[in-house]
């Protein structure tokens, strides 16, 4: 079994200790940014069904509540506002409040990207 050290030092083809430091450097800078963070929960987000489906109705009708989803869905209130409170998280979702409603739409980077 080859070691973390051993494969850098085939990356770097030989060039020494130094590129080696460099690479696992900048590799663990890497893990600690927020974007790799953000890549990796905008990831998850959207590994579910449910997910995609709520973003494209999103997508297709402008806003929905809670309630509205939850009839088209055929899910439980709570197991929509779940899906809705982790797609709001990593910012794909946003929403209003109107009196005792909440309206949900998607963002406007993610409209450039759902069909």
């Amino acid at each position: 079994m080859t070691t973390l050290k051993e494969r850098m030092e085939r990356l770097t083809k030989g060039r020494g200790e130094a590129r080696v430091r460099e690479l696992q450097d900048s590799v663990e800078r890497l893990r600690k940014s927020e974007r790799t963070d953000l890549v990796r929960n905008w990831g998850s987000a959207l590994h579910s069904k449910t997910r995609l489906t709520i973003l494209s109705l999103l997508n297709l009708y402008g806003e929905l509540t809670t309630t509205e989803l939850q009839a088209i869905l055929r899910l439980s209130q709570p197991n929509v506002s779940r899906h809705l409170t982790i797609l709001e998280f990593v910012g794909t979702v946003k929403h209003r409040n109107q009196g005792r409603w909440a309206y949900y739409s998607v963002t406007g980077s993610m409209t450039k990207v759902l069909p």
